[in-house]
């Protein structure tokens, strides 16, 4: 919830300038937006309930965070891509990654998903 405006733009400027951030959802279940969204760098994580928002709705700084093409957000989401189209993003739209998409290209298809772990 909350937080001061742009505080998670700000957030995701990196050492080196490069402007990322790490986003995984909980809660998932396609009747609305997720339970959680988890936003980190490497120096701040930020966690937001959308179901308990007035609307069921994410703030207004998370949906600036989100919308800005500059700020990769980086996923390790299902081949269905339901981590990133719950928060209302173009799975291959500019500055979306995933990489489970990312590991199949370069490895081919697993029989189950590789998870952040094996990926990494």
């Amino acid at each position: 919830g909350g937080g001061s405006s742009g505080s998670a733009a700000s957030g995701a400027e990196g050492r080196q300038g490069v402007r990322a951030v790490g986003v995984g959802t909980e809660g998932n279940d396609g009747s609305g937006p997720p339970i959680l969204v988890q936003v980190a760098t490497s120096d701040l994580v930020l966690i937001e309930l959308p179901r308990a928002r007035p609307g069921g709705k994410i703030s207004s700084e998370l949906r600036e965070l989100l919308s800005d093409d500059g700020v990769t957000k980086v996923f390790c989401d299902s081949a269905a891509n339901r981590d990133a189209l719950s928060l209302g993003l173009d799975p291959g739209g500019p500055g979306v990654v995933n990489l489970e998409r990312l590991a199949t290209e370069r490895f081919g298809r697993p029989a189950a998903a590789r998870g952040l772990a094996r990926i990494a």
